[in-house]
């Protein structure tokens, strides 16, 4: 890994912890590939599925909808939009401290008909922000600190933006249990089923890891209709000493504007 991606690739670990604390559970096999566009041809088996999207319904009575298949369900299709949005208060001596007042990211992931992505990710508190840019189209790759940008290897960046795919971010979640339906909602442009929980005993391990003992937990999940591929994702948690709140919305999917082009020469 290079020193352009080590610092970003470390942190980006730290906000995985959050889904590790999915509780009961289990991790999401190896999503290269299916999950986040791969910068050169993968082997068969990790190519992005043809199939059909896989169902959100839930699996069994009282167990929600299947969260992980829902986020891998986005390799899918043919593009989107990501944004993550995560803020903090409260919890300078907790897991999450490096990321100051919490984390941006907003970007465009492509599949078809060349894979790419553009990712621009900002951390920090306003005093001393940390802002990196990631572009990757087929077998090219570039980052960014500030606006200087420079070639990468394509493994590099491909790590760092595996790390905030979908399915990484929400796939140990998928064991949750107390998520209910809530009625049908449009999120994001998107005719969507919403899933909720709410309550301290569903966030007693996020809250352990966070600093946040004893936090008054919501998770919101939602999930479209027609082809069963996540569309948001919203946890926040208060406390009497401090609060976390993060939110992943899919956007624009599909849409013939997306493209990602590689930065301007010399810059």
């Amino acid at each position: 890994m290079s020193s352009w991606t080590r610092p970003l690739a470390g942190l980006a670990a730290l906000a995985l912890a959050l889904a590790a604390c999915g509780g009961s559970a289990s991790q999401p096999p190896s999503t290269q590939g299916t999950g986040s566009p791969v910068a050169s041809e993968a082997p068969a088996s990790q190519a992005p599925s043809s199939e059909a999207p896989a169902s959100a319904a839930p699996t069994d009575a009282g167990q929600g909808p299947d969260i992980s298949g829902a986020a891998a369900a986005l390799a899918d299709l043919d593009s989107y939009h990501l944004n993550m949005v995560m803020k903090m208060t409260g919890m300078e001596d907790s897991l999450f401290s490096a990321f100051g007042d919490g984390m941006k990211m907003d970007g465009t992931i492509i599949f078809r008909p060349t894979q790419a992505a553009d990712l621009s990710i900002s951390m920090g508190t306003e005093a001393q922000k940390l802002v990196m840019g990631y572009r990757l189209i087929g077998d090219k790759a570039w980052v960014s600190l500030g606006d200087s940008w420079m070639e990468t290897t394509a493994d590099d960046a491909q790590q760092t933006i595996d790390s905030f795919a979908p399915e990484k971010m929400l796939g140990s979640f998928s064991g949750m249990s107390g998520l209910t339906a809530v009625g049908d909602e449009t999120r994001n442009g998107v005719e969507t089923v919403h899933y909720s929980a709410s309550g301290n005993a569903i966030g007693d391990a996020i809250g352990e890891s966070l600093g946040l003992p004893g936090a008054d937990w919501t998770v919101d999940f939602w999930v479209a209709k027609d082809a069963g591929y996540a569309v948001g994702y919203a946890v926040e948690g208060k406390s009497a000493t401090g609060s976390f709140e993060m939110t992943l919305d899919v956007s624009d999917i599909t849409s013939p504007s997306h493209a990602v082009e590689p930065p301007p020469a010399g810059s």
